[in-house]
């Protein structure tokens, strides 16, 4: 995880040193700590027993082009949803979405 640490080692540290999530008054949990660090891009989950398939140039998974773009990952479902940007899902389980995208197709997407 970071240094390490897992999540609920995390957060009971940060609750040690009395850090608090924004605009609540309640302890950090693991959950928390986990969804702060996928948006800064510092964790981002793997399925277990999934192979990840190989990506060609211009195929993204959905989370990495989110990332790239520094936009949230439901911002990118809502242009695959639109039909914004061309897709296929993984051939096996978990069957995650695989963005098929160059310059061209994300600036038309973005505008």
């Amino acid at each position: 995880m970071t240094d390490g640490f897992n999540a609920t080692e995390i957060a009971n540290q940060l609750n040690q040193e009395d850090v608090h999530p924004p605009r609540h008054h309640t302890p950090f949990k693991a959950a928390g700590v986990l969804q702060l660090m996928r948006r800064l891009g510092i964790y981002q989950r793997q399925p277990k027993g999934v192979k990840t398939e190989s990506l060609t140039e211009h195929k993204w998974w959905l989370p990495d082009l989110a990332r790239t773009l520094e936009a949230p990952d439901s911002t990118l479902y809502k242009w695959v949803k639109r039909r914004w940007l061309q897709y296929r899902k993984q051939s096996v389980s978990p069957y995650r979405l695989i963005i098929s995208a160059d310059e061209v197709d994300i600036q038309k997407a973005i505008s």
